[in-house]
């Protein structure tokens, strides 16, 4: 068997020239953002189709890791996009197993929820516009091969993320990484608005598959 990685990029690369060759009112998904609070948001999607969709995870905002779920660009007549500072993977596209795949049924939404500030640098404040689009790769029911992808576009959405609150959300998440200390060392880096000192030293020992 032919053993196959390809990054995420690769993947979306491959998405893309599906998402080009279809209209995107014709996708059967749906998907919506709404922003929940500050740099809180909530991504939802639904199968408006007539058959149920095996969708592969990895790489979207149905990932439970720290990828780039939404393109972050700070507000104004020139619009800047936010830097991404989370993960790039490199995924195997042979063997995969049922855990990287959701199945959505037709008809049936499902969430996800995520804050955009664990990978975006959002220390400035402001006002912030949100956007998704690609496509979910999938495969066939019955199996874990890769079949082909299914494009969408989501709504656009625009958040004032609060200084203050980010702050206090940044010594939060390095106090979290410091309790979870595993077995490679890693140095982490947090941006704290106006000077403000990091209380927990930024070099941590070992981060758990599970943050990444």
């Amino acid at each position: 068997m032919k053993f196959q990685i390809l990054s995420v990029a690769a993947l979306a690369s491959l998405a893309s020239a599906v998402s080009d060759a279809l209209n995107k009112r014709d996708s059967p998904l749906d998907v919506s953002l709404e922003v929940t609070d500050n740099t809180n948001v909530k991504a939802t999607i639904k199968n408006t189709g007539t058959e149920d969709l095996k969708l592969f995870k990895t790489g979207t905002f149905l990932d439970d890791s720290h990828v780039e779920k939404v393109e972050v660009f700070r507000s104004g007549k020139q619009p800047e996009q936010v830097a991404f500072d989370g993960l790039r993977l490199r995924v195997s596209t042979a063997n995969l197993d049922e855990s990287a795949f959701k199945i959505l049924k037709a008809g049936e939404t499902i969430e996800a929820a995520f804050d955009i500030a664990v990978a975006h640098d959002m220390s400035a404040g402001g006002d912030f516009d949100l956007l998704t689009e690609g496509a979910f790769a999938y495969a066939e029911l019955d199996g874990t091969s890769i079949a082909g992808a299914v494009p969408f576009i989501s709504n656009n959405v625009t958040t004032a993320v609060a200084v203050q609150r980010l702050a206090r959300f940044a010594a939060t998440e390095l106090s979290l990484l410091s309790a979870r200390l595993y077995s490679r060392t890693v140095l982490v880096t947090v941006v704290l608005p106006q000077g403000q000192r990091c209380p927990t030293a930024p070099r941590l020992h070992a981060l758990p598959p599970t943050l990444w």
